[in-house]
């Protein structure tokens, strides 16, 4: 965005400018605007009025920006969903669990079955399908079945394995050139959590009913 002849800030702005059977219109962080009063605007004496009608993107430091490591570009994904994908160890089958096929209503605390152990047997599966990375859904800790509610990001819910498993898991990958991200789950987090209860305290200034 340029006012007079030189820019207004130094932050790109930027606006849409669209077409309907209407008219032609602008929009921006202002909504819409007809184009009668986009081409209206006083861009020489009246620039800082303007620029509220324009998205802008924030300001990016160097230490901000992220470059990823050489090995990324050229890896292959595989996403696996833990509880939907091998179950090896009927051990760790609770009460949730169902057969595969089983026509059953899904709740948020349907467990197929799949773990860690699961996962380690189709490896080369994977590795012999040209993947060289998995992406993994939540493994941390909760109560549902998606583990998407986590109450505690230092153990491998006990329907998955142990912390050894993962670590065991972790390794037979990398013997195989295959390796391994964990999704960052970390805008959910259940009340009862330590986390949680933080939070809550902060935000309600509650200490009496949590218990902090």
């Amino acid at each position: 965005m340029v006012c007079g002849n030189h820019p207004a800030s130094l932050r790109l702005r930027y606006g849409f400018i669209g077409h309907s059977q209407q008219g032609d219109f602008f929009y921006g962080p202002k909504g819409v605007i007809t184009k009668e009063e986009y081409l209206a605007f006083d861009y020489e004496s009246a620039c800082s009025s303007i620029m509220p009608y324009f998205f802008h993107y924030p300001f990016f430091n160097q230490a901000d920006r992220y470059s990823p490591p050489s090995w990324a570009h050229q890896t292959v994904w595989y996403q696996i969903f833990p509880n939907y994908f091998n179950n090896a160890n009927p051990k760790l089958n609770d009460e949730h669990t169902i057969e595969w096929g089983d026509q059953t209503s899904e709740t948020q605390f349907t467990n197929f079955g799949g773990d860690i152990e699961g996962i380690i047997q189709k490896l080369d599966y994977i590795k012999d399908l040209g993947f060289s990375g998995i992406y993994f859904n939540s493994l941390f800790k909760g109560e549902s079945s998606h583990k998407y509610d986590i109450d505690d990001y230092y153990q491998i819910d006990p329907q998955y394995g142990s912390n050894q498993d993962f670590k065991r898991l972790v390794d037979e990958a990398h013997k195989r050139g295959i390796k391994i991200m964990l999704d960052g789950v970390f805008n959910t987090v259940v009340g009862h959590t330590l986390i949680g209860k933080m939070l809550l305290r902060k935000e309600h200034n509650l200490p009496t009913l949590i218990g902090l």
